[in-house]
């Protein structure tokens, strides 16, 4: 298998984590259909004046439940959407809340027409147009690319970042192309929204408690009755349940997701600077020297970062990035124990980044490709 296939291979197991995402939903609208069914049994049994003495007739199930499952699709799709216009302002506004400030030629000092010149050679090397490009005053060794396409993206970088060697930015901007040319910070932003909306269907389900206890509050002292809250209390409680499970399953393929387009990234990068040192020396110096980001707002776009940008309270399966010592293993063919043992952990030489390195390009690819969540 060639360079490229390795590469398809990759998006191809990224795919599938999409199509995981679309199950869930549907499995949350069928959950959500079993929960009513379930209150419609129990009914009954409690309050035969509001359910009926036998529960709705036969011929009427089907078109209820027709109705349920586009209610609770309605509020998965109005959660997304919240979400979504929520983070429609583009690259440009992300970068801006960060506090970052948009770097030009004229105005630059020596290290940022550097910084420059190397976005510039890597619009090049990976066809993308030239995004705008943003400084976060910040001495931790990040940088992220933002936005929903390539016309309104953007990148930006933490003035820690900016002092790494040439060959190391380069390693590292070409990994932010990598995420504007595969339409990752649009899958990224299309999964968020999802997850949201999963989100969505539990927030409905608090409510739903919280009224009925309110209500039967406010009932009891004026009567002995009110004993069907209790099948509208327990269809709450199953959608709050529901939802969470959605969330939970939810924010897993999102970093499971996320992991995948890092190891992605970091190959695409090795391709489009023919240096796997590049970006390797810029890892390590990251596992040395930290990558957190200080902004106010970093936790909320954290994902998107090249490393991690704040203290994980999460790790494993929730992680959104690969281990460092992982993703340089991967990128020099070696074991990852000896990575993490300080064996492969040391800043490369600065070299420039179009230099060889075509072997071990096509083992971090393949790696890409073979790699599971």
């Amino acid at each position: 298998m060639d360079f490229f296939a390795h590469q398809d291979a990759a998006r191809r197991s990224s795919r599938r984590l999409i199509w995981v995402m679309i199950l869930a939903v549907v499995a949350v609208i069928a959950l959500v259909n079993l929960a009513f069914l379930a209150v419609f049994q129990i009914g009954p049994f409690v309050d035969a004046d509001l359910f009926g003495p036998e529960g709705p007739a036969p011929q009427h199930i089907g078109p209820v439940l027709a109705w349920v499952s586009l209610g609770t699709l309605v509020v998965i799709v109005g959660g997304g959407l919240l979400s979504w216009l929520g983070l429609s302002g583009g690259g440009r506004a992300v970068a801006e809340s960060l506090g970052g400030r948009e770097l030009h030629a004229n105005l630059a000092d020596a290290d940022g027409r550097r910084l420059l010149n190397v976005v510039e050679e890597m619009a090049l090397a990976s066809g993308v147009p030239r995004p705008p490009v943003f400084v976060i005053k910040d001495e931790g060794l990040n940088a992220f690319a933002a936005g929903f396409r390539p016309s309104d993206a953007a990148i930006g970088v933490t003035s820690g970042l900016m002092k790494l060697p040439r060959d190391e930015l380069q390693g590292v901007i070409a990994h932010e192309y990598s995420h504007i040319l595969n339409g990752d910070m649009r899958l990224n932003m299309r999964l968020i929204a999802a997850v949201a909306g999963l989100m969505a269907v539990a927030g409905i389900g608090r409510m739903v408690i919280h009224a009925v206890l309110r209500g039967g509050a406010r009932s009891s002292s004026r009567d002995k009755k009110g004993g069907g809250a209790l099948p509208i209390l327990l269809f709450g409680a199953a959608l709050f349940a529901i939802g969470m499970a959605g969330w939970f399953i939810g924010r897993w393929i999102q970093a499971a997701f996320s992991r995948r387009r890092e190891f992605l990234a970091d190959a695409s990068a090795v391709q489009f600077t023919r240096n796997p040192d590049g970006i390797a020396g810029a890892l390590s110096r990251i596992a040395s020297g930290g990558s957190g980001v200080t902004a106010e707002k970093a936790g909320d776009v954290a994902h998107l970062f090249f490393a991690d940008a704040i203290a994980s309270r999460i790790a494993g399966m929730f992680a959104t990035h690969p281990p460092l010592a992982e993703r340089i293993a991967r990128i020099k063919g070696l074991p990852v124990e000896r990575v993490a043992g300080g064996q492969g952990g040391q800043a490369t030489p600065g070299v420039m980044g179009f230099a060889g390195g075509g072997m071990r390009a096509t083992q971090v690819v393949e790696l890409a490709g073979a790699m599971s969540p």
